[in-house]
């Protein structure tokens, strides 16, 4: 099911699906490994969607704030994907940047950005937060509230996280998405 809502004058979209749909979604060439992975929400609680680039800044800026969120919770039964849906980014490109990037999650090619386009994600870097035995998307937004993680006083993502296992609800469910576009189409 899809719905749309307008918050501050800018439109997203939230999905509520099946897991066993959603767990479908998770599968295909891991950059940093080189090999066809197969990611399941299997004892996990929540999965982290992090939409990212090779070529964007923004994108690139954020790895040290994820690998900081990883680290303190990537043990607490989240699955935590990194997609790669930009179109217009040489494979050989991104697969030699991620490869040689210090991210710590893996990342998925998204052939023809269907993942992004599922989940209406625009910008590098987007963050989609799920409830995995719901498919509920509980937020959506950025990493922060800088593209410069050396300016930024908030990250949204462990705010997110912090709530999550501690109470059980996100504080919010979407924040400003700040970063380079996602090209979508060839």
């Amino acid at each position: 099911m899809l719905r749309s809502q307008t918050k501050g004058g800018v439109f997203f979209a939230s999905l509520l699906f099946a897991v066993s749909a959603f767990a479908l979604d998770f599968k295909g060439y891991e950059y940093r490994s080189g090999k066809n992975l197969e990611l399941n929400t299997e004892n996990t609680s929540w999965t982290v969607l992090v939409f990212l680039s090779s070529k964007c800044p923004c994108s690139n800026n954020s790895i040290e704030l994820v690998n900081k969120v990883y680290s303190e919770f990537g043990a607490k039964k989240i699955l935590w994907v990194g997609v790669h849906s930009n179109q217009d980014e040489e494979w050989l490109d991104s697969k030699n940047y991620f490869e040689n990037s210090d991210l710590k999650i893996p990342v998925l090619k998204d052939e023809n950005a269907q993942i992004a386009k599922k989940f209406g994600a625009i910008k590098t870097p987007h963050v989609y937060v799920l409830k995995n035995d719901t498919g509920q998307i509980l937020y959506s937004g950025g990493i922060a509230n800088s593209t410069d993680n050396t300016k930024a006083d908030r990250n949204y993502l462990k705010e997110v996280l912090h709530d999550l296992v501690l109470k059980g609800v996100a504080p919010f469910s979407y924040q400003r998405v700040l970063g380079c576009r996602i090209n979508t189409s060839q």
